[in-house]
């Protein structure tokens, strides 16, 4: 029987680290990552003849990315600390390095560096998780998206 070529959820990698560099630190308390690619278009419609009613056309003008990802929330985790401290404290306003893979040994889906938005969920009959949203940068390195 051959090997299964079936992805799972689990085997998505998330790593941060300092901005300007590949970030390097795993966050093993991960839950779910979403990673959406998506294309930015200009209106490119025109009138034609005047004799029918134009077709609505677009064309491309930017590739953007949509990053995110949820973790649960362990007091001993530094990395949650890492990440709060870069959005709110010392280091607001400071980008963190961004790593994302799909599995261990598929080549990276994101690397570069983003502006943390952090929301944390406390629902009452579930665990406490942290919500992160990474904002794209081209500060200190190009983004390298695919």
């Amino acid at each position: 029987m051959a090997a299964a070529t079936i992805k799972r959820g689990f085997e998505g990698k998330v790593y941060i680290g300092t901005a300007g560099s590949t970030a390097a630190t795993q966050l093993v308390e991960r839950t779910d990552i979403t990673y959406n690619i998506t294309t930015e278009t200009a209106d490119s419609t025109a009138a034609g003849d005047g004799t029918t009613i134009p077709q609505k056309t677009v064309e491309a003008v930017a590739v953007a990315v949509e990053i995110s990802w949820s973790m649960l929330y362990k007091t001993e985790d530094t990395n949650i600390a890492t990440m709060l401290n870069n959005c709110g404290g010392s280091g607001i306003g400071t980008p963190m390095a961004v790593k994302i893979m799909r599995h261990g040994s598929d080549a990276d889906v994101f690397d570069g560096d983003c502006f943390l938005d952090i929301a944390s969920a406390m629902p009452l009959s579930e665990n406490q998780k942290f919500e992160i949203k990474a904002n794209v940068t081209r500060r200190l390195r190009t983004p390298v998206f695919a």
